[in-house]
C-alpha cells in the first residue's frame, strides 16, 4: 500500500509494495476493528537503507492506513486492557526501525517472545475536532523478526483509539546458513598443504632416515650412500650391481610393503597438527647421529685406504654404529638393520646372514619396543588433547548461552522497574491530588467556621443595642 505519491517515492519504494504483497507481515490485536479496514492496511515496509534521518508524519499516515480500534467486550471499555497490536514478517527480514502515528502518547515496544525493548513518548502534532494526534518512532537493535506495540496512554479516553499509521523499516533479506557436517577450514589446510608439497617434521625425518620410499631406491640409494664412500676401486661397483637385484629379492621381500606402511602412517599423521611439537626432538636426534655416522664412516675410510686389502670389516663397523645407537643417537626403526645384508660378499670372503642378523636384531629390538610404546603415548595425548578442546568449545558456548540469559534476565528487570515506577508515580500523583483537595475542603470549612462566628457576633451586639434602645423608651 502507497503513502506517498508515485513521484516522491520513486523506484525502490514502488517495488516495495509488491513484495509486500507477495510475503505480508503477520498482525494480531487484542481490540478489533470498528471501521471497515484491515490490520494489513495500516502497516507499510520500507527498506532500512531508504529511512530518512528524521521520519515526518506524512511518511507515516495517510487516508487509507487509518484504522479505529475499540475493545472486543464493549460492555467493559472502562476496563479493558490496553491495545495491543502483534506485528511479524515472514519474508527472512528483520523489523530494525518502526514509526507510530496514533492517538497513544506513550508505547511500550516489545520483541520476540515478549522481550521488552523500549518506552517511546510519543511527540505531539496536531489536534483536530476532539482528535489528537502523536508520532512516536524507534530503532530495533539488534533488528528482530517480531514487535509488538501496546498503547499504555491515550488523550481521548473514549472509544475508539485511532491508529493513523504504522511504518516498518526493515533489513536486507538473508537466509540463514545451514551448519555443515564438514569442517571446511580443516579440509582447505589439509589441501592447500597437500598442493603446497608441505609434509610434517615427522614424515619428513622419516624420509631423511630412510631416504626413500619405494624397492628400487632401497638398494641403490643406500648402497651409493655407504659403498660408495668405502670403496677407492671399481671392484665394489660389480658387486652392487649384481646384489641389488639378487639379494633384494631373495633377502627382503617384505621390505617395500613395510615402507609403504610407514608412508601411508606418515600421510595420516600430517593432518594432526599437534604431532609437529611431539617429533622436535626426534629431528635434534636424528642430526646428531647423523654427524657421528658420518665420523665412523671417515675412520672407517681411513684404516682401508691404509690396508688396501679390499675387503671391508662389516662387522666392526657395525659394531660401532650400534654401540653409538645404544647411547640413543641413531633412529630406532628396526627396518634399518637389513640394509646392512645387502652386500656381504666381497672378494670370497663370505659373511653368514643369519648370524649377523641375529646379532642385529638382538640389540635392536628394546629400542624398536621403545619407539612403540612412545607412539602410543603420544597417541593418547593427541586423544587427551582433542578431548579438552572439545570440552573447552563447549565451555564456550555454555558462556555464550548463559550471556544471553543474563541479558535477557536484566533487560525484563529493567521492565519490571519501570513499570513499578510509573505505578508509582501514578499513585502519588492520585494520592497529591486527593491531599490538595482535603486540605482545600478543610480550609474553607474553617474559614466558613469563622466568618459565621463573626457574624453572630455582630447580630449580637446590634441586638443588644436594639434592646436597650427599646428599654430607653
Amino acid at each position: 500500500m502507497e503513502i506517498m505519491n508515485a513521484e516522491d517515492m520513486g523506484e525502490p519504494r514502488a517495488s516495495l509494495s509488491t513484495k509486500r504483497r507477495d510475503s505480508p507481515p503477520l498482525i494480531s490485536c487484542n481490540w478489533q476493528i470498528s471501521n471497515n479496514k484491515q490490520f494489513i492496511d495500516a502497516v507499510t515496509t520500507a527498506p532500512l537503507r531508504y529511512a530518512p534521518a528524521r521520519i515526518n508524519c506524512e511518511d507515516v499516515a495517510s487516508v487509507d492506513t487509518c484504522i479505529a480500534l475499540q475493545p472486543m467486550d464493549s460492555g467493559t471499555e472502562s476496563n479493558a486492557e490496553p491495545c495491543t497490536l502483534n506485528i511479524e514478517v515472514s519474508n527472512c527480514q528483520r523489523i530494525a526501525r518502526i514509526a507510530v502515528v496514533s492517538e497513544g502518547n506513550v508505547l511500550e515496544i516489545f520483541k520476540q517472545f515478549g522481550e521488552y525493548e523500549t518506552t517511546i513518548l510519543a511527540e505531539f502534532i496536531d489536534e483536530y475536532e476532539g482528535s489528537i494526534v502523536f508520532l512516536g518512532e524507534t530503532t530495533i537493535n539488534p533488528p528482530t523478526t517480531e514487535v509488538s506495540i501496546k498503547f499504555i496512554r491515550t488523550k481521548n479516553k473514549g472509544p475508539p483509539m485511532w491508529v493513523y499509521g504504522i511504518r516498518l523499516f526493515l533489513t536486507e533479506s538473508m537466509r540463514e546458513a545451514k551448519p555443515s557436517a564438514f569442517d571446511y577450514d580443516v579440509i582447505r589446510t589439509f589441501l592447500s598443504n597437500a598442493s603446497n608439497g608441505k609434509t610434517s617434521q615427522g614424515s619428513e625425518i622419516a624420509r631423511k632416515v630412510f631416504g626413500f620410499y619405494d624397492r628400487e631406491e632401497i638398494t641403490r640409494n643406500y648402497g651409493e650412500k655407504l659403498l660408495e664412500t668405502h670403496a677407492s676401486g671399481s671392484r665394489y661397483d660389480g658387486r652392487i650391481n649384481e646384489n641389488e637385484r639378487s639379494n633384494n629379492d631373495k633377502e627382503f621381500p617384505n621390505c617395500g610393503d613395510d615402507y609403504e606402511q610407514s608412508n601411508v602412517k606418515c600421510k595420516n599423521r600430517a593432518v594432526r597438527r599437534d604431532s609437529e611439537t611431539e617429533h622436535l626432538n626426534c629431528e635434534e636426534n636424528y642430526k646428531s647421529s647423523g654427524a657421528d655416522i658420518k665420523t665412523c664412516i671417515d675412520n672407517n675410510t681411513e684404516s682401508m685406504k691404509k690396508t688396501k686389502s679390499g675387503i671391508f670389516n662389516y662387522e666392526d663397523f657395525i659394531q660401532t654404529f650400534l654401540s653409538n645407537a645404544g647411547n640413543g643417537k641413531t633412529s630406532r626403526e628396526i627396518d634399518m638393520t637389513r640394509m646392512f645384508g645387502l652386500h656381504d660378499k666381497f672378494d670370497n670372503n663370505e659373511i653368514v646372514n643369519e648370524q649377523f642378523y641375529q646379532k642385529i636384531l638382538g640389540t635392536l629390538t628394546s629400542d624398536s619396543d621403545l619407539f612403540t610404546c612412545k607412539n602410543k603415548i603420544a597417541k593418547g595425548d593427541n586423544e587427551r588433547d582433542r578431548r579438552s578442546c572439545d570440552e573447552e568449545c563447549t565451555n564456550r558456548e555454555d558462556d555464550k548461552k548463559s550471556d544471553t540469559d543474563i541479558k535477557i534476565y536484566i533487560d525484563n528487570k529493567f521492565h519490571d522497574m519501570e513499570k513499578r515506577l510509573m505505578e508509582k508515580i501514578d499513585e502519588m500523583e492520585a494520592r497529591y491530588i486527593d491531599n490538595k483537595f482535603h486540605d482545600m475542603e478543610k480550609r474553607l470549612m474553617e474559614k466558613t467556621d469563622e466568618m459565621e462566628a463573626r457574624v453572630n457576633q455582630k447580630l449580637d451586639a446590634i441586638l443588644e443595642r436594639l434592646e436597650t434602645r427599646l428599654n430607653l423608651q
